[in-house]
């Protein structure tokens, strides 16, 4: 009984890792962008629905490109470090994640060989399959649950994160003028 929990929980341990790794979070970085690219689109709907002046229009376009532009370079320049110790924080998580997996291992083992020689019998090819059949099964409920829910789950009010973006557009003209 032990030794089917153990085995079982190792193979599950082993699968969610790797399954995050490999393609929840190319599922989440795959709809932030979809969310960002439909923030987007919304706010410059609602700007195009604003009756302006077509010179009006335009002015309010070269203000908005203009810093966009000015200050495209200096963004980059000053998230680079930010984004250089995210990625260096991330690769921490995911070496110390692959290190857990193989501590969970080798403990697995270890406990197995302790049932063994204190006469539990059990066969590990059966509680192998066992567990292989369990974890279909789970991979069917995280995949199902990302691709039909987590997928489509709109994460924050897009209305409230436009009145924000629009809100630093206009401070930023503000203090530009």
């Amino acid at each position: 009984m032990y030794s089917i929990a153990i085995t079982q929980s190792c193979i599950v341990f082993i699968f969610l890792t790797i399954f995050f790794y490999t393609y929840v979070s190319s599922i989440e970085k795959e709809e932030y962008q979809h969310q960002l690219e439909r923030l987007v689109d919304d706010f410059f709907k609602s700007v195009d629905s604003i009756s302006l002046q077509k010179d009006k229009e335009n002015i309010v376009k070269m203000i908005i490109y203009g810093a966009i532009d000015t200050e495209e370079d200096q963004l980059d320049e000053n998230t680079k470090e930010t984004a250089n110790l995210i990625d260096q924080m991330n690769s921490k998580v995911i070496d110390q994640s692959y290190s857990i997996v193989i501590i969970y291992i080798i403990m697995s083992l270890i406990f197995l060989f302790i049932l063994y020689k204190f006469g539990d019998c059990f066969s590990l090819t059966d509680n192998l399959k066992e567990g292989l059949f369990i974890l279909f099964f789970i991979f069917v409920v995280e995949f199902s649950f990302l691709n039909l829910i987590a997928k489509n789950y709109i994460a924050s009010n897009l209305n409230t994160v436009k009145t924000m973006v629009a809100q630093v557009i206009i401070n930023y003209v503000n203090n530009r003028m």
